[in-house]
């Protein structure tokens, strides 16, 4: 009984609101809610070498939860090149490989982090 009293009174934005005001906030919150427990954020951790270009799942950094997930199911990717964001047109994702494209590779000792944004069904 004392959730839902909780779960009510964050719902109120007046002292006093109506009931068809507080259901239609509450339901603004749930819809969010939803929405953020179909997100998952993936990391992958890797570290340039000045030759390579492609990145794969087993050239990450061990010891942390690396993962490339497909590319239908990215709704955003950041990659980090030494702290450095990097433009969509500089890079491109597949299953379980990162790409640079640009005519030079990342340099030695760098560190890469490519973080994605992925839908679940």
């Amino acid at each position: 009984m004392s959730a839902v009293v909780a779960r009510l009174s964050k719902c109120r934005r007046r002292p006093f609101p109506r009931a068809a005001d507080r259901k239609r906030t509450c339901r603004k919150k749930r819809r969010k809610l939803r929405l953020s427990r179909r997100l998952r954020v993936y990391y992958y951790y890797a570290q340039g070498d000045s030759v390579k270009r492609t990145y794969r799942e087993e050239d990450a950094i061990p010891g942390y939860t690396s993962r490339i997930p497909r590319k239908g199911k990215i709704l955003l990717a950041n990659v980090f090149v030494d702290g450095m964001l990097q433009a969509p047109e500089l890079y491109r994702t597949a299953q379980g490989e990162l790409h640079f494209l640009s005519d030079q590779p990342p340099p030695a000792e760098s560190r890469i982090i490519a973080q994605f944004i992925v839908i679940r069904p």
